[in-house]
């Protein structure tokens, strides 16, 4: 029997569940994108119309956001925000105007934002052990969109664990899905796809080539799944990027087809990271794919160097490729 809850209340748990995977009924009147782009000497959050216009920046508090994501109901933003006096990344809330800020979490303990739940609810990472010696342990929580009610996420797959701890990403759908990636180790470690079926716990494995799959999103319908193939490396061995790039399948796995070619492969040159060693900087996405309010269009944006990062926008079906502009992240209202 699936856990699906770690909660002190049944009661608490049943609302949860079914508010959870309920699809929100709140649509836009028009598609915008949210996003991170450079100002002021940080990252800082953006917002556009689907078609590139009407670009401007919302918040102006002064330090480093990340994660920006439209609410369920595409009236407020929520993102992670950190700042040197605060110590640690903290989730705040704002309307779309930049007006209204709210932080919905408190240090000591770091937060990150993961996700929107298809109900409203904001799923995020929780540092257990601030200020030990040992390395930062992170769980999965999950709260309200007011910050109130913050419990532990308990989704469990069945011989893989839970998502979110014990897998490499995972994405809630509408119908009580979830899609997820797990590594596989072997001659290659790759990232595989799985879809689970909560309420009947019904585990399925989508994807089984050498290549890793990532950034996994799904349709507002629940009916299809995008995702990036980003090839497949390892210790001593050729790399694959033959089949590089951005697909779109049926949630059962069926009719995957490249709708993007992109050479994950692709090296740039030195990597600029800070505390990681020497190495080199790749081709990469920069967050999840995100489909807009009726799953006919896909945005993402593509890291091409430090300060290099171009966001685009598709049709799902490959056609009507476009650069909107500088930025990273990108999210679509829902």
């Amino acid at each position: 029997m699936i856990r699906q809850w770690m909660l002190s209340s049944v009661t608490v748990c049943v609302m949860t569940v079914t508010l959870l995977f309920c699809p929100s009924t709140v649509l836009p009147q028009t598609d915008q994108i949210v996003f991170l782009a450079f100002a002021d000497g940080d990252d800082k959050t953006h917002v556009m119309d689907a078609d590139g216009s009407n670009l401007h920046r919302v918040g102006t508090l002064p330090g480093h956001y990340n994660d920006a994501r439209f609410s369920a109901d595409n009236l407020k933003i929520v993102f992670t925000y950190f700042q040197l006096s605060e110590g640690t990344p903290q989730i705040y809330i704002m309307s779309t105007d930049g007006t209204n800020v709210r932080r919905l979490t408190e240090p000591p303990h770091a937060h990150g934002l993961l996700q929107i739940a298809p109900r409203g609810q904001i799923i995020y990472s929780h540092e257990l052990n601030p200020g030990s010696s040992t390395p930062p342990f992170t769980d999965t929580y999950i709260m309200n969109q007011d910050g109130s009610t913050k419990v532990p996420f308990r989704i469990v797959a069945p011989d893989i664990g839970a998502l979110g701890r014990d897998t490499s990403e995972f994405v809630l759908c509408p119908g009580r899905m979830a899609a997820f990636t797990k590594t596989n180790v072997g001659t290659y470690n790759s990232d595989h796809i799985y879809t689970m079926e909560t309420a009947r716990n019904e585990l399925r494995r989508l994807t089984s080539s050498i290549d890793s799959s990532r950034y996994l999103a799904c349709s507002p319908d629940g009916k299809k799944i995008a995702y990036a193939n980003v090839g497949a490396s390892g210790v001593m061995l050729q790399a694959h990027h033959d089949d590089d790039g951005i697909y779109i399948m049926n949630m059962d796995g069926t009719h995957a087809r490249r709708i993007v070619q992109i050479n994950f492969g692709e090296e740039l040159g030195p990597s600029d990271s800070v505390g990681i060693g020497p190495g080199r900087d790749i081709v990469q996405l920069t967050g999840p794919l995100s489909f807009n309010s009726d799953g006919s269009k896909l945005t993402y944006s593509v890291h091409f160097g430090r300060r290099n990062d171009q966001i685009y926008i598709v049709n799902t079906d490959g056609t009507e490729l476009k650069r909107l502009a500088n930025g990273t992240h990108p999210s679509f209202s829902r």
